[in-house]
């Protein structure tokens, strides 16, 4: 549980506010899918939602991966 609870931590005291809401939207738009299937029912915003989601987890894995890699400007390493 502890590995669980550090995967969540920006550094050594403080949580990344950011991964916690990914994988709150990421649990939110795998529940809400389940559960529309499930009962077999439609909802007319489901199409903005299930974008909003996706984007926010595609957004957060692009700024994880300018953090983790340095991402270059110019002649300048960002990091």
């Amino acid at each position: 549980m502890r590995k669980l609870i550090n995967m969540f931590k920006k550094d050594d005291t403080a949580l990344s506010i950011g991964r916690v809401c990914a994988v709150g939207a990421f649990s939110a738009f795998i529940g809400i899918s389940v559960y529309l299937a499930v009962i077999g029912r439609t909802w007319g915003n489901y199409e903005a939602f299930s974008v909003g989601c996706i984007g926010y987890i595609i957004a957060q894995l692009g700024n994880k991966y300018v953090e983790m890699r340095g991402v270059k400007i110019g002649e300048k390493e960002n990091g």
